[in-house]
């Protein structure tokens, strides 16, 4: 009775479209945030070199954080019988 409902079925596919949108944004805001990091690394001298490499890997693992914490949420999810 209530899987059919309407409301439950258009948030579910909310849900779906949002989590699937949030994974997008996430590597594409991490992508464009490396590219800019590996240019300035590139471009620096070796004082700051340093500094441009704590700050890829700060985006490698934001990157991965942020992935990860979506696919929890879809496994905390699936648990309550919602498959997004």
């Amino acid at each position: 009775m209530l899987d059919n409902s309407i409301l439950v079925t258009g948030t579910v596919n909310l849900a779906n479209a949002a989590l699937n949108g949030l994974m997008a944004v996430i590597f594409v805001v991490c992508l464009c945030f490396f590219t800019y990091y590996w240019m300035r690394r590139a471009h620096s001298d070796e004082m700051d070199q340093k500094k441009w490499e704590k700050r890829l890997f700060t985006v490698l693992v934001s990157l991965l954080g942020g992935e990860l914490s979506v696919v929890i949420l879809r496994v905390i999810l699936s648990y309550y019988n919602i498959n997004v």
